[in-house]
């Protein structure tokens, strides 16, 4: 069974729900769709929330990036799809999506809470990569999820049928453009847009639903015609009956009657492509159709080829094979037929299978034991055979009879190695880069040799233990030494090595850089890049390549963490000493996460001492956190300071920090000044927050709204939100169109409510409504106490007050005096 996930539209506020789910995909969110989902996505229960309008934002941002990448913007194929989903997302009258994973959560034996609470720190894990992405213009930070998704590459499945650039994955009956409607007057109907203009007059007496190409039958007086969608008559009402078009081949088509007798019509050429003379039609695949006259069959093509004239007392039926058969009385067996007509033989139903050009072979059966193979004229290529590798995208087949294997050429027609006695044949992953490629093994050994071409790419010799698919369209070869790889693609055979596995880091689709091959050799590793040239790994990338040993897999992973460890074990001690900074850093932020500080300054310093700015900032983070022993501000603010020096944005903000916080120095608010605003100049967003929450609080400086506001707008472009502060501000403003805005960020209830108490009960940019006023004023004193919300509730629920409700007036008054609000008089 499969397990599926539903996404719905809903009012969290309400709890109303849009009326029919929106998609349902299988397991989990397409990775086309996943930025959507990564606004504010939380967890309540089972079920997963995130905002619907920043959801939406960022997955056009993300869209752009791949129409920038893959020049799609101005391709109709592209933009269509793409421009219908966006508006029905868009259109969609809900603020949030929910996504009911429940289906999923029964294959796990955790609560649903738990997975749906996991599910959330993977959805925010990938949406980094995605921001990570759009920040950088660049689709490289999301090649793993990529690999993870079975395409090849974005490209790929966006351009797969039924995705159809995103516009596929959500529900067919929601993104379908609403068509030409029917009305009726008098009697008669006609169709009008959905705008309601008239596109034709109501003259028929009924018009039928329309196809897919937006063709309808029409009725007037008893006879049948055709219309469009846009009213104009195609055929005018001249057949008894008439039935559904169908698109075939770039045509239309239509089954008629005229006189009693069935016909097909080709609309687009107006006559009749099969004349009116049958009893009976019945379409099958592709376009083709039974013609019944009397008590026997023939098979036609919409076009009015002849293709089967056998007449037959059944009816014809298509094998999916690109087969059509026919049954026999007194038998199991079926005659066969090719879709040209060609007669193939008899044979039980489903036994045959398709090959390249137009051969075919029989599965083994009650009736025949054993497979055999059958030329396009329905002839025996071979039989009694007891087994048969047949591959996708293969003109060569190769199968095992009497103990010996044999390949045959089907586009030559022709067996290959006849002087040879080969005792092996066998294919990988290769066939996905390489057709026609066999790993043959005779007595001259194993080689690998190409059907189609009658060519052996490499030789067969007994030093070759084993051939196998290795990374693209390379493969590898064991021998007692080591390893050699094998190019496909230039048929060169490499110099031995000790190991040969696929790369860390996969080339992207038409990627200008990367690597394809790992080669080991004695004490060092090399890559083979893209241009095949052999380059070696410097020894300050091997611990950052540890840290990505998990690209590689199974024995490929074993043998590299083998290779580093006894590299490790020959530096002896001081082998981090080789690290680049970058690893350094990550490593120690590793071991600083674990509490093993010594560790980690022990690493970082090494870095630090080389000059990086980073490791430098990170120290000055570890010497002043007052949570670790050996706080020591002294040195913080040294390496602090070394940072500086190199323009580290962070480092200036944090050592700002130390003199506005009187953090292990003396309080000095023109240092906190002037760490805040290098930090700024040099783009840190803390740092905009911190001078903005300064102007805004007064504290330090005097009060400037207008300046806080800037400093906010900063830090929120920057990515760290203000949206209470800025909404106080806009309040103080009296600009209440951009308040409305912050408010509605509010998703969490946080500070939102007061204000909308106060607009709702003066009419400030909303419609006025006392009801709603009230019910946000109670709302604001559920996780907060305002005081002047409770002294609106207090004098509208008086006695002479606009709601008076005695009962109320006591709730709140008890309120104020519990949370000691002064009440005003």
């Amino acid at each position: 069974m499969a397990h599926r996930i539903y996404i719905y539209n809903v009012n969290l506020k309400t709890k109303e729900t849009y009326p029919s789910y929106l998609a349902e995909w299988n397991y989990e969110i397409p990775f086309l769709m996943l930025p959507l989902f990564s606004a504010n996505i939380r967890s309540k229960g089972s079920q997963l929330y995130a905002n619907k309008e920043d959801g939406i934002a960022r997955l056009r941002y993300f869209y752009a990036l791949l129409a920038d990448r893959y020049q799609l913007h101005y391709k109709k194929i592209y933009f269509e799809p793409v421009n219908r989903m966006f508006e029905f997302l868009e259109e969609l009258p809900f603020d949030a999506f929910q996504i009911d994973g429940r289906d999923v959560f029964t294959m796990n034996e955790e609560n649903d809470a738990e997975q749906a609470k996991h599910w959330v720190a993977e959805i925010r894990m990938k949406a980094a990569l995605y921001e990570q992405a759009v920040e950088e213009q660049s689709l490289d930070p999301l090649e793993p999820l990529v690999k993870e998704s079975g395409y090849t590459s974005f490209l790929d499945a966006l351009q797969t049928d039924w995705i159809d650039y995103g516009l596929g994955l959500w529900a067919e009956e929601l993104v379908q453009e609403k068509g030409a409607e029917v009305f009726e007057a008098e009697g008669k109907q006609g169709l009008k847009n959905a705008k309601g203009d008239i596109l034709l007059d109501a003259i028929y007496d009924e018009i039928f639903e329309f196809n897919d190409q937006g063709i309808a039958v029409v009725q007037s007086n008893g006879q049948y015609g055709y219309i469009n969608a846009s009213g104009a008559e195609l055929l005018s009402c001249q057949y008894s009956d008439a039935f559904d078009a169908r698109h075939i081949n770039g045509n239309n088509y239509a089954e008629v009657e005229v006189a009693g007798k069935r016909g097909v019509l080709h609309m687009d050429a107006k006559k009749l492509s099969i004349p009116a003379i049958y009893d009976e039609l019945d379409w099958i695949a592709y376009g083709f159709i039974n013609a019944r006259q009397g008590d026997s069959h023939i098979l036609l093509s919409a076009e009015g080829r002849l293709i089967i004239s056998d007449p037959a007392p059944e009816p014809f039926m298509y094998d999916y094979n690109k087969l059509f058969y026919n049954r026999q009385k007194g038998t199991i067996k079926r005659k066969y037929y090719r879709m040209d007509g060609q007669y193939l033989g008899t044979f039980l139903e489903g036994s045959l299978e398709p090959l390249a050009n137009r051969y075919f072979w029989i599965k083994p059966n009650k009736l025949q034991p054993k497979i055999a193979v059958i030329q396009s004229d329905g002839n025996i290529l071979d039989e009694g055979i007891d087994r048969i590798i047949v591959l996708d995208g293969y003109q060569s087949v190769a199968y095992l009879k009497n103990k010996r294997w044999q390949i045959y050429s089907l586009e030559h027609g022709v067996f290959r190695l006849m002087d040879s006695l080969i005792d092996k044949v066998a294919v990988d992953s290769i066939q996905q880069y390489r057709k026609d490629i066999f790993v043959v093994g005779c007595a001259q050994g194993q080689g690998i040799y190409d059907a189609l071409r009658g060519e052996w790419l490499l030789e067969p010799a007994i030093a070759h233990q084993k051939i196998e698919h290795c990374f693209l369209d390379f493969m590898r070869i064991h021998c007692a030494a080591g390893m050699r790889y094998f190019d496909t693609k230039l048929n060169f055979c490499s110099e031995l090595y000790d190991y040969i596995c696929s790369p860390f880091h996969y080339p992207a689709p038409e990627a200008i850089s990367g690597e394809l091959l790992l080669l080991f050799k004695g004490e060092k590793i090399f890559h083979l890049d893209l241009n095949r040239n052999v380059i070696e790994i410097p020894e300050t990338a091997f611990g950052h390549l540890y840290t990505e040993r998990y690209q590689l897999q199974g024995r490929d992973q074993s043998y590299f963490v083998q290779f580093y460890q006894a590299w490790t074990k020959r530096k002896g001690d001081g082998y981090e000493q080789y690290f680049d900074n970058d690893t350094l850093l990550e490593r120690g932020k590793e071991l600083d996460v674990e509490g093993k500080v010594s560790e980690a300054i022990r690493l970082l310093k090494i870095a630090a001492d080389r000059g990086s700015a980073d490791c430098q900032y990170f120290l000055g983070n570890i010497y002043t956190d007052a949570g670790y022993d050996g706080m020591d501000i002294a040195k913080g603010k040294f390496f602090y300071e070394q940072a500086m020096a190199q323009n580290h944005a962070q480092a200036w903000n944090n050592w700002a920090f130390l003199y506005a916080t009187a953090h292990g120095v003396e309080l000095d608010i023109s240092k906190a000044l002037k760490g805040y605003q290098q930090a700024v100049a040099l783009g840190e967003a803390q740092a905009m927050s911190n001078l903005g929450n300064w102007y805004y609080e007064g504290t330090y400086v005097e009060q400037d709204y207008a300046l806080a506001l800037d400093y906010f707008k900063q830090a929120e472009k920057a990515g760290i939100p203000n949206d209470a502060e800025m909404a106080e501000i806009y309040y103080q403003k009296q600009d209440y169109v951009n308040l409305l805005r912050y408010l509605k960020r509010d998703t969490t209830n946080q500070f939102a409510a007061i204000y909308y108490g106060i607009l709702y009960e003066e009419g400030l940019s909303v419609k006025q409504s006392l009801p709603k006023a009230i019910r946000y004023y109670e709302q604001a004193n559920e996780e907060n106490v305002y005081a002047y919300a409770v002294n609106r509730l207090l004098q509208l629920y008086a006695a002479h007050g606009a709601a008076a409700n005695a009962d109320k007036y006591e709730f709140w008054l008890n309120f104020a005096k519990e949370n000691t609000v002064e009440i005003d008089q």
